[in-house]
């Protein structure tokens, strides 16, 4: 007599996995979401183009033989997208802008592919890796301020260069201390993916705990969104009172505070106490670097930008397009201006479904921080990030689905 085969679990997950071809989705999410957003794949000269294609190629299989189907709001969004961005190259007389939504489109299909099963292993694929870059980005946080220099270094896609410390990337120093970024292109990305996957995580019910602890070491990376992403999501836990949530967040604070006195002030001092002081010209603090850029943008709007945006290079070379009309893109109002309504109306889409949803009910509040992380970064309809937002979006319409089963 046989038994069966032992059930496996994987970092703690519900998931059970019976093989490698379980993981070819989740791995192309990984590869999509997470490694595209890494300046060392280009530098290996693995380009996006080639990693969009495979994961272009496991998505159409999936829906072949998989019988997978991709929600009807990503297909309304993908087709929406494209009709868009033709209008758009016709009016430019531009034809690569009518390829935008190569991206896009991928990132609909693979998200739309993907199973529960599917993103469960996809956190956990996350959760290893993130947790592993955080240990990497401390060590080499400590080696900084214990006098230790940097080793070498890239160049990322917009030119800045990305110097590594010992265990460690980071485009960020001041005097002893640095800003700590994995091997990402800035601390402000793997502060949104960390922030992103702990989002993720309370959406599928994954362990609180661990989300909390990812989120608290993510501070290494001194983003004031990743600040106000972790007051959001103490405070928007639903199975909790506002005291026991008060409490957590007190604590925490405590915390923080004891390591800044008596371990880490100077180091602290140096990379994100400054961004605090006030600016009474501009009426803002000094690490708001996005109002600038939404007066910027605002002051450039007009009826003709708002349809087809500013300048075609802010579709086809955006980097050339900030330095030709300065730093504007990193703003809610940035997309109106590089590409015009017809190719930024996803972003629109997502952020006000989004926001609506999270003022809806107590238990989507998650969701109101999740439009958080997305206004200082409106790349919805482009590389990793519209990643995040279709399985954002996916997992929403799944739990509306739910709620009106059980109505």
């Amino acid at each position: 007599m046989t038994s069966s085969p032992a059930k496996k679990y994987f970092a703690g997950s519900p998931v059970e996995y019976d093989g490698w071809k379980e993981w070819i989705i989740p791995l192309a999410l990984f590869l999509q979401g997470v490694l595209t957003m890494s300046p060392i794949l280009p530098v290996a000269g693995i380009r996006g183009v080639y990693t969009y294609a495979l994961v272009y190629v496991i998505s159409v299989f999936a829906i072949l033989h998989g019988h997978r189907k991709i929600p009807k709001v990503g297909v309304v969004l993908a087709l929406g997208l494209f009709i868009g961005s033709c209008l758009t190259a016709f009016y430019w007389h531009t034809i690569k802008i009518a390829f935008l939504p190569y991206f896009f489109i991928g990132s609909v299909l693979i998200a739309g592919v993907a199973s529960e099963k599917d993103i469960h292993r996809f956190i956990n694929l996350c959760t290893i890796f993130l947790l592993v870059m955080l240990a990497l980005s401390w060590i080499g946080f400590i080696y900084v301020i214990s006098g230790g220099d940097s080793l070498f270094s890239i160049l990322n896609l917009d030119g800045r260069k990305n110097i590594f410390y010992l265990t460690t990337f980071s485009n960020w120093r001041v005097h002893d201390s640095i800003r700590p970024s994995g091997v990402f292109d800035e601390p402000g990305t793997m502060s949104f993916l960390i922030c992103a996957l702990a989002a993720l995580r309370r959406m599928y019910h994954r362990d609180e705990r661990m989300s909390l602890s990812m989120l608290v070491a993510g501070l290494v990376t001194f983003s004031l969104t990743h600040i106000a992403f972790l007051t959001l999501f103490v405070f928007f836990r639903s199975d909790r009172t506002f005291l026991r949530n008060l409490m957590l967040y007190l604590a925490i604070c405590a915390g923080v505070v004891l390591v800044y006195f008596f371990l880490l002030k100077e180091p602290i001092d140096n990379a994100i106490m400054w961004k605090f002081k006030p600016q009474p010209e501009t009426h803002t603090i000094s690490g708001d670097n996005r109002s600038g850029q939404m007066l910027e943008a605002l002051s450039k709007l007009s009826l003709n930008v708002f349809l087809w945006g500013l300048d075609p290079i802010g579709i086809t070379k955006v980097h050339a397009f900030t330095k030709k009309y300065g730093p504007t893109t990193a703003a809610p109002l940035g997309p109106l201006l590089t590409s015009g309504i017809f190719v930024s109306f996803p972003y629109y889409f997502f952020l006000l479904l989004v926001m609506w949803q999270g003022f809806r009910r107590k238990e989507n509040l998650i969701y109101l921080a999740v439009v958080l992380l997305f206004l200082p970064r409106p790349y919805v309809t482009g590389y990793s990030y519209a990643v995040w937002a279709m399985l954002f979006l996916f997992s929403l319409q799944l739990h509306l689905r739910r709620v009106c089963k059980h109505e």
